[in-house]
């Protein structure tokens, strides 16, 4: 084969493979965009707020896993009253840092018409390491807890009633044993 069929084949094998890969002069069809029946462009999406530290009062404070005071009861100066009467009863052991736990937490099934809160915090006689048997032969720890239990009303946080309780195991009471230091019902 001479020079010019040579070059006449590899000159259309280029072209075919070209044409073959859509490079070729045939203009494709756009694709259809849907039809829009506003003109109006949707607002730029605005930066997320940071999430709003959980106030806490002089002698209590929520637990780490609740991230915003829109999952609890209000805090209203009534509760807190009644949670400072409380801590002025109360020694609270050093892991405490001195404050009540407030687990209060709004159940959203809840139909009630009225909500409950609940504070705890270990006593100053809580020692996992003073270690002792039971009645059963089993070994136990000494506790000691503090429980605030307060009802409200759901629209209006008004405290219908409250309990304040220790709860004791120790030699003594090797069982365990609630006792009810005040409890009021309105």
């Amino acid at each position: 084969m001479n020079k010019f069929a040579k070059l006449l084949v590899v000159s259309g094998m280029v072209a075919a493979m070209a044409f073959a890969a859509g490079c070729g002069d045939e203009k494709k069809p756009e694709p259809k965009k849907p039809a829009t029946t506003t003109t109006a462009q949707k607002p730029a999406a605005k930066p997320a707020a940071p999430a709003a530290k959980l106030a806490e009062g002089p002698n209590w404070r929520y637990p780490g896993y609740i991230k915003t005071q829109a999952d609890t009861p209000k805090m209203t100066p009534e509760i807190q009253k009644i949670v400072d009467e409380c801590f002025a009863q109360a020694k609270l052991h050093p892991s405490e840092k001195g404050k009540f736990l407030n687990d209060s937490k709004i159940n959203a099934s809840d139909q009630r018409k009225v909500r409950d809160l609940w504070f705890h915090a270990k006593g100053a006689n809580y020692d996992n390491k003073a270690k002792f048997k039971t009645p059963n032969g089993k070994e136990a720890y000494r506790e000691e807890h503090f429980h605030i239990y307060v009802t409200v009303d759901k629209d209006t946080s008004a405290v219908k009633n409250w309990k304040f309780v220790k709860y004791v195991k120790n030699e003594e009471n090797p069982t365990g044993k609630s006792i009810t230091l005040k409890e009021v019902k309105k």
